[in-house]
């Protein structure tokens, strides 16, 4: 049985972004809740589906993007195209239903529709986050071949933008007293750099990304780090543009979501408990956060705060969980901000057509009828596999 607390919240209507026939997706229902996470096979449409909560959000600033850097589209397909990635064009359909908190958005108005100025609502840290600093340097949004889908480009300049601007300052960017909260970063240290100093170094021709265990040991370049640093590199930066230095509770000013996608993407389960504590952090500062992931780290993070809800001591024992000091007054403040948020965990999967639907399976509940909420998505049933053979291989069964 769900905690009390659970149940009248799953009760309460919310907001919703439906997707019908688009692409692979034949309909799709996310819940707008605090926390939106999207679990999956390959090819199941999860980066589509936020994709399209970005547009939703940002549309009329996608527009400005674009035609502030030189694009021009003579119909819906080619924007498409240019939005989601070469070939998508005729994946939006006369058929194709997009729906927004209740309102339906057609391809044809967001294409021909009017430019908005501001900070785009949507942060959109993506999969292929890399690409951002392939080179040691992000890239402007114009540097990018157009295949390459919208949100890798804007992540990209809004990188590039945001360090002109003075994100990271100049030399130390990690670690850094200004910037996240020290339990916060000691976990990351410890999950990541275990010592290294991540620094920004000037003394060359060009400004490159270095890493630095000693002061009189060569400093490290960005392909010379492990895979899992490298990965790592751009979503701390993404971060950074998310929380404002200082250690101030507030929000970046405009910006009502942070998607993430696959943030355990090269990284240890116990670097993924530490981007997920910060992304406990962002929910306290008031962002909603949305992402896809194949790893059972993150839903054994959502399990565990959808079993602590309403629990007195809450706060200390999800403190525990995260390894962050269960009696500091303002990690325990933000542990229970995050208790009392709202969220959602939905799978994607192809039926035997190949068409892709959704299922909620928030819950989590290993006693469910459905694999698909017992196998939290598919990301234990191997697990299960594995004990029930060794078991019954003991007992000769």
């Amino acid at each position: 049985m769900l905690p009390e607390s659970r149940r009248s919240e799953s009760a309460r209507p919310v907001a919703s972004l439906s997707i019908e026939k688009f692409a692979q997706l034949e309909k799709v229902v996310i819940p707008l809740t605090d926390l939106v996470v999207l679990v999956g096979p390959q090819a199941t449409g999860k980066s589509l589906v936020l994709e399209l909560l970005k547009l939703a959000v940002d549309r009329n600033r996608v527009v400005r993007v674009l035609k502030q850097n030189g694009f021009k589209w003579e119909s819906s397909e080619e924007f498409a195209d240019l939005y989601f990635g070469g070939g998508f064009g005729k994946s939006w359909t006369p058929s194709t239903q997009f729906v927004y908190q209740g309102q339906h958005i057609a391809l044809d108005d967001v294409a021909g529709g009017r430019q908005k100025k501001g900070e785009d609502a949507v942060f959109y840290i993506p999969a292929h986050r890399t690409l951002a600093i392939a080179d040691g340097w992000p890239r402007p949004f114009s540097g990018y071949q157009i295949e390459t889908p919208y949100v890798a480009r804007r992540f990209s300049e809004e990188l590039l933008t945001s360090i002109n601007q003075g994100l990271i300052g100049k030399g130390k960017i990690f670690p850094h007293p200004r910037r996240l909260r020290d339990a916060f970063r000691e976990l990351i240290d410890d999950a990541i750099f275990h010592g290294a100093t991540l620094k920004l170094d000037l003394t060359g021709m060009r400004k490159q990304f270095v890493l630095e265990y000693d002061e009189n040991e060569a400093k490290l370049p960005f392909m010379a780090w492990t895979a899992g640093q490298r990965e790592f590199m751009p979503l701390l930066l993404g971060l950074y543009h998310l929380l404002p230095p200082g250690g101030s509770p507030s929000k970046k000013k405009g910006v009502q979501w942070a998607v993430i996608e696959e943030p355990e993407m090269g990284l240890h389960p116990k670097a993924i408990v530490a981007v997920m504590a910060v992304v406990l952090d962002l929910l306290a500062r008031g962002y909603k956060v949305a992402c896809s992931t194949h790893s059972q780290t993150v839903l054994e993070v959502v399990w565990g705060m959808s079993r602590l809800k309403g629990v007195p001591d809450g706060p200390a024992r999800l403190c525990r969980i995260m390894g962050l000091p269960d009696k500091d007054r303002n990690v325990l403040k933000t542990a229970e901000i995050a208790l009392k948020c709202s969220y959602s965990v939905i799978h994607l999967h192809h039926r035997d057509d190949g068409r892709v639907v959704s299922e909620d399976i928030s819950d989590l509940d290993p006693g469910a009828t459905s694999e698909y909420e017992w196998a939290w998505g598919g990301l234990t049933g191997f697990s299960a596999r594995v004990s029930e053979a060794i078991a019954s291989a003991r007992t000769g069964g």
